[in-house]
């Protein structure tokens, strides 16, 4: 709505924009007070004599701002510094000036400008936001379960894919895998299952993992767990002769002959499988098995005693426990991530000129979604830091409070606030956008 204030010769004509907050029916000749008592009294108004015919509407608004008669430049408005004369008249604007006033400048910067809706009682004038400011900046999207805050992310993601901007999103839930669909974006998505990448941690995080995915570590234990984990890191960096050696001797070790059908992979299970190894040794006084051991960096297994397989045998029961129930939540990841391509280990795979990458993190729980996404976003930055990613890219974290809340109550969600505040603050000199 808008109102003109002529006002002296002397005086600038301005108009003064304003926004409808609420209608209201009245009449100034049947108080409130006078409703309230005939409700009371179950006395019916007609039979008073009280007028029924003197009703107006009236409409509160929100004073937006002014501007000059003739109309301003780029939308902008001023602060209007008194109110409009009484008896003025007002009316409703025409699409063309609510366009104006909306979108200022943006309408002639094509480039620049993002379509992502329409006005909901003027449904030609559409609303765009700038593009620019987005992924040099940053965004928040706020607004009540089910207002909308996924669909708005959505429009946005698809109005800067159509401007080949590179888009990481991390989805909690599962709910981009139908970007796919989009006629819009065909061939543009892809879309990744996150498999934990236990040996990117230290030792210290993973133990953390184990006695909450399976049971408590012992002191004991997770001094022993840390010599077991480097074990397990290292044991795979061979050519592939070394590791099929490696690999026969471990199921000839733990009895496991399924490793040498399905070979080993640097997950939670090899660091189980070397700890039942070595329990095995330590309880059979195996020499043979401690110089092998040796030979493939585990130097201090000569200081083991039969008493350390104990040890060894509670972290591999707790172990396996953790394992089992990792590779169940990676089982409902990649069913919800449907036909997805494994999690590339160059992150910078993941951006691409025009490409929208989704990543699923849907079947984790809070704290591995906080991991994923740290990991992956820290690598992301450091590369456009260090040059070795040569394209910007925008992260969109989907429902961040769930993964990187306001406050910690775990290591792993630390890290993640710690990550989200380090991009929020310095990613718009380096390229890296965030829409949360």
């Amino acid at each position: 709505m808008r109102r003109d204030c002529p006002g002296t010769e002397n005086r600038e004509q301005i108009r003064v924009w304003a926004k409808v907050q609420r209608i209201e029916r009245l009449n100034p000749l049947f108080p409130t007070e006078s409703g309230h008592e005939l409700a009371a009294t179950r006395t019916n108004p007609f039979d008073t004599v009280l007028s029924l015919s003197r009703e107006m509407v009236t409409a509160v608004c929100q004073v937006l701002g002014a501007e000059p008669l003739t109309g301003g430049t780029g939308g902008k408005l001023n602060h209007v510094r008194y109110p409009p004369q009484p008896a003025t008249s007002a009316y409703r604007p025409s699409e063309n000036d609510v366009a104006r006033v909306v979108l200022g400048d943006l309408a002639q910067k094509h480039n620049r400008a993002l379509d992502i809706a329409v006005l909901s009682n003027r449904s030609k004038i559409s609303v765009m936001v700038d593009g620019h400011a987005i992924v040099t900046r940053h965004l928040a999207i706020l607004a009540m379960t089910g207002a909308g805050k996924s669909w708005t992310a959505r429009r946005i993601i698809e109005e800067l894919t159509k401007k080949d901007y590179p888009v990481v999103i991390f989805d909690p839930h599962g709910d981009y895998t139908g970007l796919t669909d989009v006629s819009a974006l065909q061939g543009r998505v892809k879309r990744y299952y996150a498999h934990f990448p236990v040996f990117d941690e230290d030792s210290e995080t993973v133990a953390r993992i184990v006695s909450t995915l399976g049971y408590e570590l012992t002191d004991t234990m997770q001094t022993r767990f840390g010599d077991v984990f480097e074990v397990a890191r290292n044991f795979l960096r061979s050519d592939d002769e070394e590791i099929k050696k490696k690999t026969e001797w471990l199921a000839d070790a733990t009895g496991n002959q399924r490793l040498k059908e399905f070979g080993l992979r640097p997950d939670m299970w090899l660091i189980g499988n070397l700890a039942q190894a070595a329990e095995s040794i330590l309880r059979n006084d195996n020499a043979d098995g401690r110089e092998m051991l040796i030979e493939w960096g585990w130097d201090n297994i000569s200081t083991y005693s039969k008493r350390d397989a104990g040890t060894l045998e509670g972290i591999k029961k707790r172990t396996y426990q953790a394992a089992k129930a990792l590779t169940r939540m990676e089982k409902t990841n990649k069913k919800v991530a449907l036909n997805a391509e494994p999690l590339p280990t160059d992150r910078t795979q993941l951006v691409h000129y025009g490409q929208v990458s989704v990543i699923s993190l849907a079947g984790y729980t809070g704290d591995f979604q906080a991991t994923i996404y740290s990991l992956i976003a820290e690598s992301l930055f450091d590369a456009r830091v260090d040059g070795t990613l040569r394209l910007p890219v925008l992260l969109l974290l989907e429902e961040a409070h769930n993964f990187a809340p306001a406050h910690a109550n775990t290591p792993a969600e630390q890290r993640a606030i710690s990550t989200t505040k380090q991009i929020a603050q310095e990613g718009r000199k380096f390229g890296v956008g965030l829409i949360a």
